[in-house]
């Protein structure tokens, strides 16, 4: 145990990176002004870790 609180102190990190899982392709949907839109899909990592996501619009307003 103090090996590792040697290594961490001195920045030495050894993980693997998950790769994250999208039940999509792609996902591309196209709403009209006014109009509401409802649907959803899975995003999740190998590792079955926390993950957290953002949605953003491609119109300026």
């Amino acid at each position: 145990m103090k090996d590792k609180v040697e290594r961490f102190s001195k920045g030495d990190f050894e993980y693997e990176l998950p790769f994250i899982c999208l039940s999509e392709d792609v996902i591309r949907i196209t709403v009209e002004a006014g109009k509401i839109f409802e649907g959803s899909f899975t995003i999740r990592n190998s590792s079955e870790g926390i993950l957290q996501g953002r949605i953003y619009t491609s119109s300026r307003l």
